[in-house]
């Protein structure tokens, strides 16, 4: 073998089939699981049998009706991309990872009905402006931090379920100089405020407007087991023992009651599981979000 690449015909995923376009996008094991827990959310996919079947159907099809082939084809894409990972010896995603990763970058709103009920990437409403539910049974955390000029910050965050229910809101504030290392110190402040509620979630999204950071972030989950953690790495490492845990780059329009903790903890310490006892400003950004989503 070069450059990874194998003469087995087999199916990776344990099928005991030759791999071939009908077998991956019919009765491959973990294209099956994936579809699963799709269905489990309420997305049915449409039973294809072969590439020209799938072809044809997209043809036959009218524009309203083409929701469910385009979650088919985004499955066989990512259970290709998991595939490719797990043959390279890299890291790939659970079928739950996979299925929630589908539905967080596809227009689900167009989808089916039970993507209005989600609420991720609403049809005809800019994304970048609405904070999106997570799947059923996770959780979202979001974090941000502020920095003045002279050196005071804070550092917040804000954990909500598919509801937009406050599961947790917190904030504090602290000193530095660099907006990153305050962007990055407001996630690590995220183990200090882990609750059993996101400890037993079947996942957790977490979410930040620091791209730089998330891509740090990223790295350092994916980073191979043999080599040497930094002390960053190591501060991380908490991340890893989240069920099924993911990390996303948003805008700031999309991140703005975490962007409120942030502002509101560098000179007020808090934790609030309660909406009851907030200020009046959280409440209506919190509003804001819940009115952007649709009712679930």
């Amino acid at each position: 073998m070069r450059r990874g690449l194998t003469d087995v015909p087999d199916c990776p995923w344990g099928c005991s089939t030759p791999e071939n376009r009908e077998h991956l996008m019919h009765d491959c094991v973990n294209f099956m699981a994936i579809a699963r827990e799709l269905h489990h959310w309420g997305f049915s996919l449409p039973i294809i049998h072969s590439w020209s079947e799938f072809t044809g159907s997209i043809l036959t099809a009218s524009k309203l009706d083409l929701g469910p082939f385009r979650i088919f084809a985004y499955v066989m894409y990512q259970n290709w991309r998991a595939r490719n990972a797990k043959l390279h010896g890299q890291d790939f995603g659970t079928p739950l990872v996979l299925a929630a990763s589908i539905m967080e970058n596809i227009d689900c709103a167009s989808t089916s009905p039970s993507g209005r009920y989600w609420g991720t990437n609403r049809l005809h409403r800019p994304l970048s402006i609405f904070w999106c539910p997570p799947p059923p049974e996770w959780i979202k955390i979001n974090v941000d931090g502020a920095l003045l000029t002279n050196n005071g910050a804070g550092i917040g965050l804000t954990a909500r379920d598919r509801h937009g229910t406050l599961v947790l809101a917190a904030g504090s504030g602290i000193m530095h100089w660099d907006p990153g290392q305050v962007e990055l110190e407001a996630l690590l402040s995220l183990r200090r405020f882990l609750t059993p509620a996101m400890l037993e979630a079947k996942g957790i999204i977490i979410e930040g407007d620091c791209k730089n950071v998330i891509d740090f972030c990223r790295r350092t989950l994916q980073r191979s087991t043999w080599s040497t953690p930094t002390i960053m790495e190591q501060e991380l490492a908490f991340l890893a023992e989240l069920n099924n845990m993911m990390v996303r780059h948003i805008p700031r329009e999309a991140n703005r009651l975490a962007d409120y903790c942030a502002k509101y903890g560098m000179y007020n310490t808090f934790v609030w599981t309660d909406r009851m006892v907030a200020p009046p400003e959280f409440l209506e950004i919190l509003q804001a979000d819940l009115d952007g989503m649709p009712n679930v």
